[in-house]
């Protein structure tokens, strides 16, 4: 994944902008507890772009299953208190700070706007870190 290649190399935060998350944007910062984020978000975003509709549990569980998730931990997390009062604490962050559209990726205090693919966030963080 693009944090593993460059984590040592760049700061990494990845903020969804909505008051009320969906499943899978919980899901995706659920996935954090694994160390499995960018996998999840990767897994997700694929989905999404070839029609399918994350609303539900199963479609979830069918991208967690893609990259061996902890299923059970996953769901637990998905409704924890921790994960949606982290998800509303950075909301209300970036609405201090002026920013109004989402998702927002920010690497080394440059913010990446939506939509992005894994290929052109390499080629951005590579540009960032050794041009």
């Amino acid at each position: 994944s693009l944090y593993r290649k460059y984590q040592n190399d760049a700061k990494f935060g990845f903020i969804y902008y909505n008051p009320n998350p969906s499943l899978a944007a919980k899901a995706a910062e659920a996935s954090t507890k694994q160390n499995l984020f960018w996998d999840m978000h990767t897994v997700l975003f694929n989905m999404h772009a070839s029609g399918v509709v994350i609303n539900d549990t199963s479609a979830i569980m069918n991208a967690a299953s893609k990259i061996n998730l902890d299923k059970k931990k996953l769901l637990t997390d998905i409704e924890s208190d921790e994960i949606y009062d982290k998800m509303h604490y950075n909301f209300e962050i970036l609405q201090r700070s002026g920013i109004h559209e989402y998702p927002i990726i920010i690497i080394n205090n440059h913010i990446f706007k939506a939509p992005f693919s894994e290929t052109e966030l390499d080629s951005y963080i590579h540009q960032l870190i050794y041009n």
